[in-house]
């Protein structure tokens, strides 16, 4: 961490004030970066250990079915569990992860977000059983359900209603 120097006798306030500004900018700095730079190497080290799991290969049911299942059982969404595993293959493709942020100019402005962004992102990156879900559907389905998510993500924040719900249960054409 940068030191700060010291308070001085005779400092005017101003000085005091301003060192203490520059204090707690530096302090910000260096511990935003050690906490970002905590959460991606625990995005790392999920990635590689799903990755080199006896079980990611063997699964019967396939990876993504193992991928959904872990992320139930650890309280993660797939899709983050995913991204793990996307990222990890990435960072060894350049070396290892001191390597992949060399390459990619990653330094105390690091972030997961700015990670993901780097993720590939063609159809192979996205689950084979999510598209094939969602090919089957009809034009129509996928466009309701759309529309359901934007309605949904609208409303949040506000009492929900229920004209709200009698709508995304129309929109999803689904019966109680």
């Amino acid at each position: 961490m940068t030191e700060i120097a010291p308070y001085e006798q005779g400092m005017s306030p101003v000085e005091m004030h301003q060192g203490l500004v520059d204090e707690i900018q530096a302090i910000r700095v260096e511990r935003g970066y050690n906490a970002r730079s905590e959460l991606v190497t625990a995005k790392y080290e999920i990635g590689r250990a799903v990755i080199t799991s006896p079980l990611y290969s063997r699964y019967t049911k396939g990876v993504g079915e193992l991928i959904r299942k872990i992320g139930e059982d650890v309280g993660l969404q797939w899709r983050s569990i995913y991204d793990c595993c996307r990222f990890y293959h990435l960072a060894e493709e350049a070396g290892g992860l001191e390597e992949f942020f060399a390459k990619n100019n990653i330094g105390k402005q690091m972030s997961w977000s700015a990670i993901q962004r780097l993720l590939p992102k063609n159809q192979s990156d996205v689950a084979a059983d999510e598209v094939e879900k969602l090919s089957k559907l009809p034009a129509p389905d996928r466009a309701n359900r759309a529309s359901a998510g934007r309605y949904a993500r609208r409303r949040v924040g506000q009492v929900w209603r229920d004209e709200d719900q009698q709508k995304l249960l129309k929109l999803l054409a689904v019966e109680l």
